[in-house]
C-alpha cells in the first residue's frame, strides 16, 4: 500500500521543444475555449432562468457543460484521444466520480463521463471571469481548502446533488499532480459517497501530463489520451477504518491500471507522429 507510480516514460526530441507550431495550437486552443464560453452564456442564462420555473435544481441545463468540453476536444488538432469502459455507467444512476489528475486537459475530457455531474473545484475557479461564473450558474460545487465550515457545506450540497439524480465529481488527490506520479488520495468524496449512499465511480486518465505542463499555458505536446471507466465501488455502511482501506485499495488499483495505460498511451502516440512524419 501507499506506493506510487513511476513517473510516464517521456519521449525527448521534437515534442519537447517549443515550436511556432505549439504557439499557434496554444492561441487556438485558448480562443475557441474562449469564444465557446462567451457563445455558451446566452444559453446558459436562458436555462437557468427556466429552471426556476421547471427544474429547480437545474440539472436540465448540465448537458451545456459537456458540450461545451466535446466541442473543444474535436477541434483540437494536437489532441487524439478515446474513452473505454462506459459500460460500467448505469445511465439512471448517480455516482461520486473520483478521477486522478494530471492536467488542465483531464477538464475538457471528463466531459465523455456520460452521466449529469456537477464538479467539486477550488472557490478560485469561481472568480474567474465569464467561464467561473457559468460554473457557477449551473450550480457546479466549490470547496475554500482549510476551512472545516467550507467542507461541511459542501458535504450538504453533494448529498443534495446526488439525492436529485446528479453525480458529482472530485479530484481525490486535491490538486493535479506536479510529477506524473498519483498523489494520495483525501477521503472526502468516499465520505459523500456513504453519507448519500451511493457508489464511487473511479475514472483513470492517462496521457494528458504532457499537453500542458505545471505552471504553464502553453500546450506543448501532442498527445492521445485515454479515459477509462473502471467499476463502481460500494461504500454503503462502511466504518471509517473500512474507508481508509478501501481508498488505499482504490488507488492501488488506479495506479496499477494507469500503468498499462500508460504504455497504451505512448505506443498509440508514437504511431501518430510516425505518421505525421511520413507525410
Amino acid at each position: 500500500m501507499g506506493t506510487e507510480e513511476p513517473r510516464a516514460h517521456q519521449v525527448t526530441g521534437s515534442r519537447d521543444r517549443i515550436t511556432p507550431e505549439f504557439i499557434l495550437y496554444t492561441i487556438w486552443g485558448w480562443g475557441v475555449a474562449a469564444l465557446l464560453t462567451i457563445a455558451s452564456l446566452p444559453l446558459v442564462l436562458t436555462g437557468v432562468v427556466l429552471c426556476l420555473f421547471l427544474d429547480h435544481d437545474r440539472k436540465l441545463v448540465l448537458p451545456v457543460n459537456q458540450g461545451w468540453c466535446r466541442l473543444i476536444c474535436r477541434v483540437m488538432p494536437m489532441w487524439r484521444y478515446e474513452v473505454v469502459g462506459k459500460e460500467h455507467i448505469d445511465p439512471g444512476a448517480s455516482y461520486v466520480i473520483a478521477s486522478n489528475h494530471l492536467s488542465a486537459a483531464d477538464i475538457i475530457l471528463l466531459g465523455y463521463v456520460d452521466v449529469p455531474f456537477r464538479w467539486v473545484a477550488k472557490h478560485t475557479i469561481y472568480l474567474v471571469p465569464i467561464f467561473g461564473w457559468q460554473l457557477w450558474l449551473l450550480g457546479h460545487l466549490s470547496i475554500h481548502r482549510g476551512s472545516r465550515s467550507s467542507r461541511r457545506r459542501l458535504m450538504e450540497r453533494a448529498v443534495r446533488t446526488l439525492d436529485a439524480g446528479m453525480s458529482i465529481l472530485i479530484f481525490p488527490e486535491g490538486t493535479r499532480t506536479r510529477t506524473g506520479a498519483m498523489r494520495p488520495f483525501k477521503p472526502g468524496g468516499f465520505l459523500i459517497a456513504r453519507e448519500a449512499r451511493r457508489p464511487v465511480l473511479p475514472v483513470i486518465i492517462s496521457g494528458t501530463f504532457d499537453a500542458m505542463p505545471p505552471n504553464s499555458l502553453l500546450l506543448r505536446k501532442r498527445i492521445h489520451a485515454i479515459v477509462k471507466i473502471l467499476e463502481p465501488v460500494n461504500v454503503t455502511a462502511r466504518t471509517d477504518e473500512e474507508i481508509d482501506a478501501l481508498i488505499a485499495d482504490v488507488r492501488e488499483r488506479m495506479i496499477r491500471e494507469k500503468a498499462d495505460l500508460d504504455r497504451e498511451a505512448e505506443v498509440k502516440l508514437e504511431r501518430w507522429l510516425l505518421t505525421l512524419r511520413r507525410r
